[in-house]
């Protein structure tokens, strides 16, 4: 099909899970998921598997074959990591579907997209990872999203690396006052009552354990129980789960603080990822901080349909137009960083 009556795919791959989106008309008509869709995690032959299977199953819920879709795009966790060869990597993915026309971008980008109709705004993401894009009609900026190396502040990661700090200083014995992070730990700070359920989360019995459990990255089902109990914590008041919480407010309110200078404070701001739905506190706390009220949080497809939709953008479907100012500014950020990394 062509015009506004064409079938879109879109493709949202993460470090756990990839999703396909199928529209026509605007309306989802299918949907699907499979394996992790960051080439990262998952290499690219774990990518390509992720997605056909996704893609497959969603054009199966459509009543249609892979080959009738017109557009096909990917937001991808570690897109960037692709360099130059993204391109080719996102037609290849589209050869085994039968889609010659693709468009990749990162699921950050896609889920931009997705979040504000490819309009003005600002997505705070904590998940995994943490980091925030934003767009103001005519640029785009990016703050955080570095990795858990050398960035992911208040992201779910982060928020596990302080607990395990702070129990184990106070296994050591230290106090308030005692560590270089200020706040760190709050005055009179015992071992707290949720200590035992938080390193069973983790496969362990006592604090001694978690320097070797955090060698490696934490598998998804443990990080996510650990954060339940964390949320748990936080909302009865307890004390050194109440102060780390209030740590992650203040590293994502100050990703979104970098974006609003640099966009204007005028721009409206959604929250994206696991974090926020497992920890309720940490919108009210960076509404606090920022002084302002954002507008509700995204649901699970804005970046697989926001991907779609720069998809019908990139190659100039009507049902895309409205995206195409933020499609061809995603594209030259990439560009940017592509030139940058040589």
């Amino acid at each position: 099909m062509t015009g506004l009556r064409a079938i879109l795919c879109g493709v949202d791959g993460g470090g756990t899970g990839t999703r396909a989106l199928v529209l026509a008309g605007g309306e989802a008509r299918g949907r699907g998921e499979s394996g992790p869709g960051n080439p990262l995690a998952a290499g690219e032959e774990g990518v390509r598997v992720a997605v056909v299977e996704a893609v497959g199953e969603a054009a199966r819920e459509a009543g249609i074959e892979t080959r009738a879709i017109d557009v096909l795009g990917f937001g991808l966790a570690g897109a960037e990591a692709l360099g130059p060869r993204r391109e080719g990597f996102a037609r290849s993915l589209g050869e085994v579907l039968g889609c010659p026309r693709t468009w990749i971008g990162s699921d950050l980008g896609a889920a931009l997209a997705g979040a504000f109709g490819g309009g003005p705004g600002i997505l705070l993401a904590a998940g995994t990872g943490s980091s925030a894009l934003g767009f103001d009609g005519g640029r785009v900026l990016r703050a955080g999203g570095w990795g858990p190396a050398l960035g992911d502040e208040g992201s779910a990661r982060d928020l596990l690396r302080a607990s395990a700090r702070a129990l184990l200083a106070l296994h050591d014995g230290f106090e308030q006052g005692d560590l270089e992070e200020p706040g760190f730990l709050p005055e009179g700070a015992g071992i707290p009552s949720w200590s035992g359920a938080f390193l069973e989360s983790l496969g362990l019995r006592d604090p001694s354990g978690l320097p070797g459990r955090f060698r490696q990255d934490v598998p998804a089902e443990a990080l996510r129980a650990a954060l339940e109990v964390l949320a748990r914590a936080c909302s009865s008041g307890e004390p050194l789960a109440r102060a780390l919480l209030d740590r992650s407010v203040r590293a994502l309110a100050s990703l979104a603080e970098v974006l609003r200078r640099g966009l204007g404070e005028g721009i409206p701001i959604r929250l994206h990822g696991g974090m926020f739905r497992l920890l309720p506190g940490l919108r009210s706390g960076i509404e606090a901080r920022l002084g302002c009220r954002f507008l509700g949080p995204t649901g699970g497809e804005e970046a697989a349909r926001g991907a779609a939709l720069c998809a019908a953008a990139h190659h100039r479907f009507p049902a895309g137009e409205s995206y195409l100012p933020l499609c061809e500014a995603l594209e030259a950020a990439f560009e940017v960083r592509d030139r940058r990394a040589r």
